[in-house]
């Protein structure tokens, strides 16, 4: 039994396997606290009516970009949400270092809503996802294809408002004011929601958050600064309405996998998927989805070691 803890929200992305077998690998490979990497949700667009269902577009965490501070272009789509953001600082405008899960055996406590404090040492084995560059301390690590903590912060401007509304005049410091919070997008919204200038926050939201340029959105996206996930909301349609939309094929054990190609149209899929044989991590239905999806594929297709 595993305790992970995420909000009303986030969804855990579990892309390759159910969440259940995710866990169970983690069980066997002795690991008994994890930490996951969280991605960011972009809304297109003012209103979702749920935003669980259809936010599709996300950031990807700075430790997962390829050529992060050493491609121009790439830190210049990186820089292009730095200069949005209230402080012009937040690539992220909430929380980036994740969340943490935790195996329930003797010992185990929260050391915050991101962490856990380890077990009893001698049953403590620390997992991670692949942090480029990161000490991990002599962890386990796994590719970060195997789960990630999907955080659709603010994906809606009157959910935005009325989260501010509900939170109120909040102190600038967290923990009865041992913790001081910097100014930030956090701050911002307080003070903006909470001064009761609607017209005005709009126009903050829509500058900050909502990406609208089509081009823009393809050129993040072709340089893995951005990632269409789709998975979690063909998920949800299923469950509510049983069809099956767009590129998401089931196989013989029901475990629901995604097409690596955006392009791909098809409705169903053979069992055997195909799978990039450099990095083997990215489904392909046929040939033509994985040619199709190559100049996108290629700049984050890291050989698998």
């Amino acid at each position: 039994t595993w305790l992970l803890h995420i909000d009303a929200d986030e969804l855990f992305h579990c892309p390759a396997c159910t969440v259940s077998e995710h866990f169970a690998s983690l069980s066997q490979d002795g690991v008994t606290v994890m930490n996951y990497i969280n991605y960011e949700g972009v809304p297109e667009q003012d209103e979702y009516e749920n935003f669980l269902e259809n936010v599709t577009l996300f950031k990807r965490h700075l430790s997962h970009l390829p050529g992060y501070t050493k491609d121009k272009p790439v830190t210049d789509a990186v820089n292009f949400w730095v200069r949005r953001s209230a402080t012009k600082q937040q690539y992220f405008v909430g929380y980036q270092n994740g969340k943490s899960a935790v195996a329930v055996v003797e010992g185990a406590v929260p050391l915050s809503v991101h962490e856990w404090l380890p077990p009893t040492p001698g049953l403590f084995k620390r997992g991670c996802l692949n942090i480029r560059d990161l000490d991990t301390g002599g962890a386990l690590t796994y590719r970060e294809d195997k789960a990630c903590v999907l955080h659709y912060i603010s994906c809606g401007f009157e959910w935005w408002w009325r989260k501010y509304s509900l939170l109120g005049r909040f102190e600038d410091a967290w923990f009865g004011g041992a913790l001081p919070i910097p100014a930030c997008f956090h701050t911002q919204s307080r003070d903006l929601v909470n001064s009761g200038a609607k017209e005005k926050a709009r126009g903050f939201y829509r500058n900050t958050m909502v990406l609208t340029d089509g081009p823009e959105k393809d050129k993040q996206i072709a340089l893995g600064v951005l990632q269409r996930i789709d998975l979690p909301r063909e998920l949800m349609l299923q469950a509510r309405t049983g069809v099956v939309e767009g590129s998401q094929k089931c196989n013989q054990s029901a475990v629901l996998e995604a097409c690596g190609s955006s392009d791909c149209t098809q409705s169903s899929a053979p069992v055997d998927l195909l799978r990039c044989s450099r990095c083997k991590s990215v489904n392909y239905c046929s040939e033509q989805c994985q040619r199709s999806d190559w100049p996108r594929h290629r700049v984050k297709c890291v050989p698998s070691s």
